[in-house]
C-alpha cells in the first residue's frame, strides 16, 4: 500500500478510505452485466458503462463501494 499511494491520483486513497469505513474489508467490489456483486443492487446502463471504461471512480449507489468491472 505504501508504495502505490504516491502514485495515486489526489483524492482516490480517501474515496478508498471512505468506502472501505461504510463496508469493511471490502471498499471495492466487481459489478457484471446485473449490478453491483457486493450488494445485488442493479445499477444503470449508464453507470455500467462507466464502470467498464474506467475512466472514473464509480461508487455503487445502495451500498456505496467502489465498483469495478468483472472480466469474462
Amino acid at each position: 500500500r505504501a508504495q502505490i499511494t504516491p502514485a495515486l491520483e489526489q483524492g482516490v486513497l480517501e474515496q478508498y478510505e471512505v468506502a472501505n469505513r461504510q463496508n469493511p474489508g471490502a471498499g471495492i467490489c466487481l459489478v457484471d452485466s446485473s449490478g453491483c456483486m457486493g450488494c445485488s443492487g442493479e445499477l444503470t446502463q449508464q453507470q455500467l458503462s462507466e464502470v467498464r471504461a474506467r475512466n472514473q471512480i464509480v461508487r455503487c449507489p445502495n451500498c456505496h463501494r467502489i465498483l469495478d468491472w468483472k472480466a469474462a
